[in-house]
């Protein structure tokens, strides 16, 4: 936002337009959100996968470990 000589950023005469300066912000800032919830979700998903992966392949090697012990 420009600030006005009066300091103020909204005065009563362009109240309308920074209202909807602040719709367009909002709108922008909830996409923004959106797109980063999704990808959080999507790289817990990995991380869990992964997770798994991991304890499979822990327990895979202590079998075969175990088994070349014998």
């Amino acid at each position: 936002m420009i600030a006005e000589g009066d300091d103020e950023s909204c005065s009563s005469s362009n109240v309308s337009s920074c209202a909807s300066l602040s719709a367009e912000n909002y709108s922008k800032l909830l996409q923004v959100f959106q797109e980063t919830h999704e990808e959080a979700n999507r790289l817990v998903f990995s991380n869990n996968c992964l997770k798994g992966l991991n304890n499979w392949l822990e327990k895979r090697v202590k079998t075969l470990e175990e088994e070349l012990e014998k």
